[in-house]
């Protein structure tokens, strides 16, 4: 891989560890959502794609399971949590995550 195709990779991995920083505002967590969710084709067609999955599925379960549902839309972590969830997971009718 040529070190033009490893810089999208690894902006996107930089993403990623805004997502597991704690001490991430939710305003900078919710555009490393959006920046995944829109260049995830990008993504999927990367060498680097297995790796990838392997950590942010990680990261993405732990975000949907820690975290609580929002139900005010105007609330910054719920709008992160719609570009996470769909892909990755599912809630039962009890409202609690499954890992598909």
């Amino acid at each position: 891989m040529s070190v033009i195709e490893n810089v999208p990779v690894n902006t996107f991995r930089n993403y990623l560890n805004i997502l597991n920083d704690s001490s991430s505002k939710d305003e900078l967590k919710l555009k490393a959502t959006q920046e995944l969710s829109e260049h995830f084709e990008m993504i999927m067609q990367s060498p680097a794609y297995p790796s990838f999955l392997e950590n942010s599925l990680k990261i993405f379960m732990r975000i949907l399971q820690d975290g609580e549902p929002q139900f005010i839309q105007e609330n910054t972590m719920q709008h992160a949590r719609k570009f996470l969830g769909p892909r990755h997971a599912y809630y039962t009718d009890t409202g609690k995550l499954k890992k598909i």
